[in-house]
């Protein structure tokens, strides 16, 4: 089985490459970074987070969430898998993104 890993930068990831995974630069923020990188991936786990740019993180957590969806729909991913914190009604507005974040591939229309 070949792993496909979304990096924003292959440098950093460059463990993930020893150790055999294929990488593919790309940022869920910039839906056209994304163009091809569900080609012929069957399941996708999705576990991105937001948080370390500050302020907004809401905000872009669920629009990279979005751009990854619609990625995996054009592309043709079979399921997205989300990981995630999950709290329903939380008072931490982290937990209520990754709450929010969680339902964005169902509404796509992806399992």
């Amino acid at each position: 089985m070949q792993v496909r890993c979304l990096v924003r930068d292959p440098l950093r990831a460059r463990r993930l490459e020893l150790a055999g995974c294929e990488l593919r630069q790309a940022d869920v923020t910039d839906p056209g970074s994304l163009e091809g990188v569900g080609s012929g991936v069957e399941v996708a786990y999705f576990l991105i987070h937001a948080m370390s740019g500050g302020r907004g993180f809401s905000e872009r957590e669920r629009q990279g969430a979005l751009n990854f969806a619609r990625m995996a729909r054009r592309d043709g991913v079979r399921r997205v898998i989300y990981l995630g914190g999950l709290g329903q009604d939380s008072v931490s507005e982290h937990l209520r993104s990754r709450e929010q974040t969680a339902r964005i591939p169902a509404a796509e229309g992806l399992r």
